[in-house]
């Protein structure tokens, strides 16, 4: 079924923006976004990182997936949630949001990189 701006049966608009896309996926071809929209991590942007998280809407960190799923069981078990085929890519990396303020996100990530609090 085709989406639509309109709810099924009122006739009026939908308060919703209709998604958009970079470029439409093909087949097992993944999403991919720009970080145009967001403050890369001057502290963590990792090159080597394979997922991007972006905090508060706002900071995006570019980290390793298997530093956070081995300090922090919150993450481990995000990560064992199987993903869509055409899941979005950042950077050529998966990314997520968390809502949590790029202040507060940053202390997490010194915690389970640098073990400090």
């Amino acid at each position: 079924m085709a989406s639509s701006n309109v709810h099924a049966g009122i006739g009026e608009p939908s308060a919703k923006r209709p998604r958009r896309e970079d470029h439409d996926p093909v087949d097992g071809q993944h999403t991919k976004r720009n970080t145009a929209a967001f403050i890369r991590s001057s502290e963590y942007w990792f090159e080597d990182g394979n997922i991007v998280i972006i905090a508060g809407g706002v900071v995006a960190y570019r980290v390793h997936r298997g530093v956070l799923a081995r300090d922090s069981a919150v993450f481990a078990d995000m990560f064992q949630v199987p993903q869509p085929a055409q899941e979005e890519m950042l950077e050529e990396c998966p990314f997520m949001h968390v809502s949590d303020s790029p202040t507060d996100f940053t202390f997490l990530l010194r915690a389970l990189y640098d073990g400090t609090k």
